[in-house]
């Protein structure tokens, strides 16, 4: 089997378990350990408000956007759009600092 077959097959198997998400998309990211304390919550709500020709998302909420860029298995699409676009504040933060929750 080629590369590139594979690299297809291995492409279509990511867009099958995780399905892209457009802007608005409100998503469930999930804080590593390491940055959380043993009270602190586990995810935090986000929404989409950037997405590159490359499958990478900006992510923000109404407390700051979110400095790094994720790929779409970093995180969850809720149902519903909990947070509008209206509401997002586009002060940059770090996921590392517990200012977004």
């Amino acid at each position: 089997m080629t590369n590139q077959v594979h690299q297809k097959k291995l492409k279509a198997l990511s867009n099958s378990k995780f399905p892209p998400c457009s802007g608005g998309d409100t998503v469930r990211v999930k804080i590593p350990d390491v940055d959380r304390g043993s009270g602190d919550f586990r995810n935090i709500l986000m929404t989409v408000i950037e997405k590159a020709d490359d499958d990478s998302y900006k992510l923000a909420n109404k407390r700051g956007t979110i400095d790094e860029i994720f790929s779409r298995y970093q995180f969850s699409v809720c149902n519903e759009k909990l947070e509008d676009m209206e509401s997002v504040s586009l002060e940059k933060k770090s996921l590392q600092t517990n200012n977004l929750f």
